[in-house]
């Protein structure tokens, strides 16, 4: 198992699509097929279900993999910065997670404070309801999660 096939993996669980994930990766999509069984014989499971009718899913144990595929490529990317800022350089990604009322009241200044102080950060953000952001956190697909606080 390599890096580039961690990230396909993780691309095609963000996407939702062997097509997008292979476009973003630029791969066509039957290499990305191709890939994929490659991957699901060297580890000897399913790790995605396709379904015509209702799209791709992932196994349960396919679930749980690609919580340990996010945290192998958060690791790896530690190690890029690691180097970075020995060479003097502040470099990373941060993946926020919001709902839509911070996504367009708040979060867009802080990005543009955190893209000026530091520009080698590359910021992502998606937007979802509170549910969704604490299924992302929990997933490790996002890195914050802005949310509103519980009532109690």
């Amino acid at each position: 198992m390599n890096k580039s096939q961690i990230e396909l993996i993780v691309r095609i669980s963000e996407t939702g699509s062997f097509t997008k994930a292979g476009e973003e990766l630029h791969m066509t999509q039957p290499a990305v097929s191709r890939a994929v069984a490659n991957i699901e014989t060297e580890l000897g499971t399913k790790l995605i279900k396709r379904d015509k009718k209702n799209g791709l899913s992932f196994t349960d144990i396919g679930e749980r993999i690609l919580i340990t595929f996010r945290k192998i490529l958060s690791e790896l990317q530690k190690v890029d910065e690691l180097i970075a800022a020995e060479q003097g350089l502040e470099i990373g990604k941060v993946h926020i997670g919001a709902y839509r009322t911070a996504c367009t009241r708040f979060i867009p200044k802080i990005i543009r404070t955190m893209e000026s102080q530091y520009p080698g950060v590359e910021i992502k953000l998606s937007e979802g309801s509170v549910d969704q952001v604490k299924e992302w956190l929990r997933s490790k697909s996002i890195d914050v999660g802005i949310i509103i606080p519980p009532d109690k």
